[in-house]
């Protein structure tokens, strides 16, 4: 059954594929650190490195990242100044917010015209590893509607996008207000539960009644990777999505996620990925 997977590993194959489930509202999109970084925002391995130099912790050769803010979290005399060490971070001075740095940002439009539909189906849940309000602010500027969910259940209103943010938000753009809670150390990995009613477990259910498509991950996120596993274990279609990388990203080959039911799609670099998109939402229009 692998095998079959090959198949969709040819861009057009894809595009028609992921039209299909777009055309039928079943395309869901799980996002991360690369459609931040498209904004300015820095790297994950960045902004664990200016954190850990600012609360003066040894970063060590080949380090465990998720391990370094559990030493910066602990170096933080409360939940305050830790917060505020990571806003400070997470929005470094060359991202200023300005209105048309998010309007005429590529890989925004692309995802927004996704999201969009009247008469055909639309992308209608996001799942995003990342904490930035980014995603938000570029919603309300073109006026769609969203609800973003930092726990489950909540209360549900009627919406354009649901947003579901499993690591929580730290908003500096937006109207939302902080989550809760932040999951970026090693502690606060472990401490996420899987009950029936977690944010996780809504998080598999839409795994494994869509089709997903992946951007701006690099796969390193043990607790996505788990749910992917878990899931495509449990699923009753040999297709579960499509995981975007550049040709240069070969820590997890081809194999790997085809026995997770995933097919990996590569392309030459980021900029790629925008034209990819709106070519889904291209040939979803000229394809009834």
């Amino acid at each position: 059954m692998e095998e079959n997977l090959d198949f969709y590993c040819n861009h057009q194959v894809a595009q028609n594929y992921l039209a299909n489930a777009l055309r039928n509202g079943r395309l869901a999109l799980f996002l991360g650190n690369g459609v931040s970084m498209d904004l300015g925002f820095p790297r994950w391995d960045e902004f664990v490195n200016n954190c850990c130099q600012e609360k003066q912790v040894i970063i060590p050769e080949n380090p465990n990242l998720t391990l370094l803010m559990e030493k910066v979290r602990d170096s933080c005399r409360d939940n305050d100044e830790y917060l505020d060490l990571i806003k400070d971070n997470l929005y470094p001075m060359n991202v200023q917010g300005q209105d048309n740095d998010f309007l005429m940002n590529k890989l925004l439009i692309s995802i927004g015209a996704l999201c969009v539909g009247n008469t055909r189906g639309h992308v209608q849940n996001i799942i995003t590893l990342n904490i930035d309000d980014s995603l938000e602010y570029y919603f309300e500027l073109y006026g769609l509607s969203f609800q973003s969910y930092t726990r489950f259940p909540e209360l549900r209103s009627t919406v354009d996008i649901s947003i579901f943010r499993p690591h929580g938000l730290i908003p500096n753009f937006s109207r939302l207000q902080n989550s809760d809670y932040i999951v970026l150390s090693e502690q606060e990995y472990q401490d996420i539960d899987d009950k029936p009613m977690s944010l996780y477990f809504q998080i598999k259910v839409i795994m494994m009644t869509h089709i997903n498509l992946f951007i701006g991950l690099s796969g390193d996120d043990v607790l996505l990777r788990n749910v992917v596993s878990s899931c495509s274990k449990a699923a009753t279609c040999q297709l579960m999505g499509f995981w975007m990388f550049r040709k240069d990203k070969d820590k997890y080959d081809r194999n790997y996620w085809k026995k997770r039911s995933i097919v990996r799609l590569d392309f030459d670099s980021y900029p790629d990925y925008p034209n990819f998109l709106l070519d889904i939402c291209r040939t979803e229009t000229t394809n009834p």
